[in-house]
């Protein structure tokens, strides 16, 4: 296919970063499957990058392109709160009717350029089992704070609450310290839980891959990225299941290498950055031949989007006033 790419806003200022990460994805592909193109009438998939939350995606929204060829323009986006105004890859869209097959679930490439991802720079994992299971994460929703309540009464298992670090803020001096924490504990793990935090998705679910280590998905709404045979090495527990990871890894302990094995195999074949400009462009195709309604026709549901959008705004300055 041919590919037209474009950051949503332009000019002193404007944020492009997604925009040159795609073009570093493109130009590091092994097999060029598909070509760029600087003009977006002969395109077959056009892609507006960097649209912002903060403004309600609005640079995105007034795009001329999406305007005039609404039926090929798409977008990625990482971040926690999808909306449904363009088609495209969302990393943490959740599993509903109202999807209407606009839209693939992604990973967090961006997000790791951006921030750095520590397990490229890992040695070689030396595995020795000795924690049963282990979390060290944010308490960013309900799903996590059910956890760090539970007492699983095991001396081999470690659930650590550190909100104190931000793992998305470089300028925290503790950084890397926290870090190293993290990929140490990883290390020793059987398992790695992989609750949901804020989106539906976690960024932790693909280092535990890369890593080649078993990752236990807990997110009732998480939509599986096509590709990976998760079930031949993820191990899915239900939000309300918690409580009972014991009985429900124990049924798993004695697959936990070759379980991480196959996470790696699977990592390597799909989320590689050699691979991965191709597979998000083929998931676009996927959506431009798939979906259901017209996207002229999905223009009328942007004002009740809007609103929703802004209601969560307010809900959530509220709560911060609530909680000081």
């Amino acid at each position: 296919m041919k590919i037209y790419m474009s950051p949503a806003e332009s000019g002193p200022g404007a944020w492009t970063g997604c925009y040159q990460h795609l073009l570093r994805l493109e130009a590091m592909s092994r097999v060029k499957k598909h070509t760029l193109t600087e003009n977006p009438s002969e395109a077959d998939i056009i892609l507006i990058t960097d649209g912002k939350d903060d403004d309600d995606f609005y640079g995105l929204r007034i795009n001329p392109l999406l305007k005039k060829y609404p039926e090929k323009t798409f977008t990625i986006f990482e971040g926690d709160f999808p909306l449904r105004f363009v088609p495209g890859i969302y990393t943490s869209m959740p599993n509903s009717i109202f999807n209407l097959n606009r839209f693939r679930p992604g990973t967090y490439s961006y997000c790791h350029h951006r921030c750095g991802n520590s397990v490229d720079k890992m040695p070689p994992l030396q595995r020795n089992g000795e924690l049963f299971f282990s979390f060290i994460g944010r308490d960013s929703h309900r799903v996590r704070n059910h956890l760090f309540k539970c007492d699983f009464k095991r001396p081999d298992v470690l659930i650590e609450n550190s909100s104190k670090f931000n793992y998305f803020g470089g300028d925290d001096p503790d950084r890397e310290r926290f870090k190293n924490r993290y990929l140490e504990v990883c290390e020793k793990s059987r398992f790695v839980l992989c609750p949901r935090g804020q989106g539906t998705s976690s960024i932790r679910l693909f280092e535990v891959m890369q890593m080649g280590l078993a990752p236990v998905i807990i997110s009732d709404q998480w939509i599986r990225p096509v590709g990976p045979d998760w079930e031949s090495f993820a191990v899915f527990v239900k939000e309300n299941e918690i409580g009972h990871l014991p009985e429900i890894l124990g049924r798993y302990d004695a697959q936990w290498r070759e379980r991480g094995d196959r996470a790696r195999k699977n990592w390597e074949a799909w989320y590689q950055l050699e691979n991965e400009f191709n597979y998000l462009m083929d998931r676009l195709d996927e959506i431009k031949k798939g979906r259901w309604i017209d996207e002229r026709i999905m223009r009328f549901s942007w004002p009740f989007i809007l609103f929703k959008l802004h209601l969560r705004k307010k809900l959530s300055r509220l709560k911060r006033m609530l909680t000081g």
